[in-house]
């Protein structure tokens, strides 16, 4: 291109000599006229080069996702194409054969891409049968009581926040105490589920229900601090002390709770069978968390989810406008927030019978797999069943304590990711510098995005070293409050920068393998021989997750050197090589592996 751009100036210029000196030669043709078609050459010969660039950035940016061989392969060899028809536009000038095959060329890459979508919706309803059949496995449980109760509480539009180990297994559900009567149930059905954290959405379905009133208290989104005054109100063993509500209180004991369970609080509240599903209040008024067990012996230890996961669960089923957000009675003295609330709080009967019956006698429960019966004479201790959600992208939580892997280098490093139940499972997916999981991930709803796109310079607001790009900050590293390890994990846990990821990367030995049925990488220090599973969990773009079971990517904490729109993350490839550091678009759900100075 700058061969012929050369020419064609040196031409213009003896041209120009030649017609001030030789004028009688040209005579009837303007200046103008004679050079028009130069000039028009000129001008096809940039587009055409400007195509090509275009499709080249267009295919660099495809190669910077997590995308399967074949595609990476069909982008490969398209790239050596563009690298032949830029060189004979060099050589030779603008042509309608190179035009030709510019426009050949756009057209094979956007078939490729379009395969590549048909393979992963293909991939993912396989995904989807598999889990469907494990889950049916699962739900084999050794005999269970035929009718039960617990706890629930009111949420906008008729719909009742409570445990899925309440519901499970019910044919019929049916709610008592709404309008503060306890005569009559009215009939409901699930409509939402998180197997993983315990929580139930369920809706009232029953035709003689007019609505619940205007709710009183709002479900908090931020956590509960160690030491806050909160108090519970439920239906605990109903079949001795009967179906008047009860409170108790006490404190927050703990931000982390059975087994250092990172999505639950420690409370001293006691708790019993049967205030599962029940609300955990703060000092104002305003819902904390959700009752759903204590244990046995342990006087003053109960436990509590936190409202974070209510509120995945709703996003996750587009329910978010059903939670509560305006609260009228913070300034009320306890005795008085308790007559308002009283009335939102339910009895949940619930029998595997598909019976109508309302005046069932039932006992209380705690979650299945709890030592001894459902029965609602005994407490018993609450473990949560590492089963996943029914849904397939679940939201989960850290079931067990994380486990802190010491691999010799200078920090160490979580067992599982952000939201996996074990080391094996596949975690949250969270956009770059977003500390909540979404059910969708575009640039249009992504936390720093102001306008444009990714292949048209997207502008940011914060993060960003390239004032085309927005608001300059020169921030390299996210913050804390931006870090989604740090935010759902709390204490020292944070995501790994681009040189601490780059110290596991050439430290350890990667071998792609298998573990429990999952495919990812069993990453083993070659310093202390200590090792952590990385799953292939895919990535989530647009409502799709793509990729999953075969490769995967994990965000750092640090911005792409070169693009502020991307962010370096390490690459797990299908075929058994590892990338770091790679860039890759913020706005793209990854899993999150974080680490612990």
């Amino acid at each position: 291109m700058k061969r012929i751009g050369y020419f064609i100036i040196t031409f213009i210029l003896l041209f120009h000599s030649a017609y001030a000196t030789n004028a009688q030669v040209f005579q009837g043709f303007t200046y103008e006229e004679l050079v028009r078609p130069i000039q028009e050459m000129q001008r096809a010969h940039n587009q055409a080069a400007n195509a090509i660039n275009e499709l080249y950035a267009y295919i660099a940016d495809v190669l910077g996702h997590d995308i399967d061989s074949q595609l990476r392969q069909e982008m490969n060899a398209e790239l050596k194409t563009l690298d032949a028809i830029a060189k004979q536009l060099s050589q030779n000038g603008i042509s309608a054969s190179i035009n030709n095959s510019i426009n050949a060329s756009y057209r094979r890459v956007q078939k490729s891409i379009a395969d590549y979508n048909n393979r992963v919706a293909k991939h993912n309803e396989q995904t989807a049968r598999e889990e469907a059949a494990r889950q049916a496995e699962a739900a084999k449980k050794a005999a269970e009581p035929d009718d039960w109760s617990g706890t629930g509480f009111a949420l906008n539009n008729g719909y009742i926040v409570t445990n899925y180990h309440v519901v499970d297994r019910a044919k019929s559900i049916l709610i008592y105490g709404i309008n503060g009567s306890v005569a009559r149930g009215y009939a409901a059905k699930v409509v939402a589920t998180d197997r993983i954290n315990d929580l139930a959405i369920i809706q009232v379905s029953d035709s003689y229900f007019s609505g619940f009133g205007t709710i009183p208290y709002a479900v908090k989104s931020q956590m509960a601090e160690v030491g806050e005054d909160v108090w519970v109100l439920g239906y605990p063993l109903t079949q001795v002390l009967g179906n008047e509500i009860k409170l108790t209180n006490g404190v927050v004991s703990s931000r982390s709770g059975y087994q250092g369970d990172i999505a639950t609080y420690q409370i001293s509240a006691p708790v019993q069978p049967g205030n599962s599903g029940g609300p955990l209040f703060d000092s104002k008024g305003n819902i904390v968390g959700i009752v759903n067990s204590g244990v046995p012996g342990a006087e003053n230890v109960g436990y509590a989810i936190k409202t974070s996961y209510l509120q995945n669960l709703a996003n996750n089923y587009s329910l978010s406008a059903i939670l509560p957000k305006s609260n009228t009675i913070a300034s009320l003295a306890l005795k008085d927030q308790v007559k308002k609330v009283k009335d939102f709080v339910f009895l949940l009967k619930c029998s595997t019978k598909a019976s109508s019956t309302q005046t069932a006698t039932t006992g209380s429960v705690w979650p299945s797999g709890a030592t001894s019966g459902n029965s609602g004479n005994s407490a018993t201790t609450s473990v949560k069943s590492e089963v996943s959600a029914s849904s397939p992208s679940p939201l989960t939580s850290a079931g067990k304590s994380v486990k802190m892997v010491d691999m010799g280098l200078s920090v160490k490093w979580a067992d599982r990711n952000v939201g996996a139940t074990s080391p094996e499972g596949y975690g949250n997916y969270y956009a770059w510098g977003e500390t909540e999981p979404k059910s969708e991930y575009t640039w249009e709803n992504y936390k720093f995005y102001v306008s444009g796109n990714h292949f048209s310079n997207v502008v940011l607001s914060k993060y960003n070293y390239n004032s085309s790009r927005g608001h300059v900050d020169n921030k390299m590293t996210l913050d804390l409050s931006d870090d989604a390890a740090h935010v759902n994990w709390g204490g020292k846990w944070r995501m790994p920068t681009r040189e601490e990821m780059d110290e596991l990367y050439n430290n350890c030995e990667w071998k792609r393998t298998k573990r429990n049925g999952i495919t990812g990488y069993l990453v083993t220090s070659k310093i202390n021989g200590n090792s952590i599973f990385m799953p292939c969990s895919g990535y989530k773009m647009d409502k799709k997750i793509n990729g999953r079971g075969e490769d995967g990517a994990y965000f750092t904490s640090t911005i792409f050197g070169k693009q502020p729109e991307d962010a370096y993350d390490i690459y797990l490839s299908i075929g058994g090589s590892v990338q770091c550091c790679m860039p890759s678009s913020r706005m793209l759900g990854r899993p999150i592996r974080p680490v612990s100075d």
